[in-house]
């Protein structure tokens, strides 16, 4: 945790100060790949820290379920190959947000194309609502919910969870609720502040759409006689 503080708070979110914003909370950003017209930045610390939760948390979850259970969700795939070491953890985006005491994250998943997501909570407790619904329209390919469970998270407490595919939300604050430190590590009007690292499959909705998509066709066109 003293990692995460020192680095991330203190270094790389110096005027992270979420008061007037929109959305409650201010956000910032600590390692990420390159993109178009920007360069890669890594904090390898914190790369390490990350890859020592990803590694211990898949394959707490790997020994839970059976292959078979797991053959239709692309997540739980990754995870096998994480701990097989077929495949390779390579984080994307380290990121994190400060939220006000009267901040809210409204219902939603992180979108089709992201797996499971690992989030460290600083600071004050809040209310984490995970399964509930999105009522997306059109709704996310991805999109698995169900019945909904609410966990205070705590300072130093970590969430690992499908986070491209399970609806989730933080439904409110619970201000006063911080460890003795974080009232002089946070910025000012930071009640939370939690720290998200992100592995990215870029690819793997779009070619499961666009082989269904050939897979429909073939059908059909070996329905109308063609060859």
């Amino acid at each position: 945790m003293h990692i995460i503080t020192g680095t991330c708070i203190l270094g790389l979110a110096p005027n992270g100060n979420p008061a007037g914003k929109a959305t409650g909370f201010s956000g910032f950003s600590v390692s990420r790949k390159a993109r178009a017209g920007r360069l890669e930045r890594r904090d390898l610390a914190i790369d390490a820290f990350g890859g020592l939760l990803f590694g211990s948390c898949s394959e707490a979850l790997v020994r839970l379920t059976t292959e078979e259970e797991c053959a239709e969700e692309p997540s739980y795939v990754r995870l096998r190959a994480l701990v097989d070491g077929s495949k390779e953890l390579k984080l994307d985006e380290v990121s994190g947000n400060y939220y006000r005491p009267d901040a809210k994250l409204l219902n939603h998943t992180d979108g089709d194309n992201v797996l499971f997501s690992m989030t460290v909570a600083l600071g004050d407790d809040c209310e984490f609502v995970i399964g509930e619904p999105t009522n997306r329209k059109p709704a996310r390919l991805s999109e698995r919910n169900g019945e909904s469970r609410t966990i205070v998270m705590k300072s130093g407490d970590a969430v690992f969870f499908d986070g491209g595919s399970v609806a989730h939300q933080v439904k409110r604050m619970l201000p006063g609720t911080a460890p003795a430190w974080w009232e002089g590590a946070k910025v000012p009007n930071g009640s939370r502040c939690v720290i998200v690292f992100r592995e990215k499959e870029e690819s793997f909705y779009k070619t499961k759409i666009q082989r269904e998509r050939n897979c429909a066709g073939k059908q059909q066109r070996k329905s109308c006689g063609a060859v």
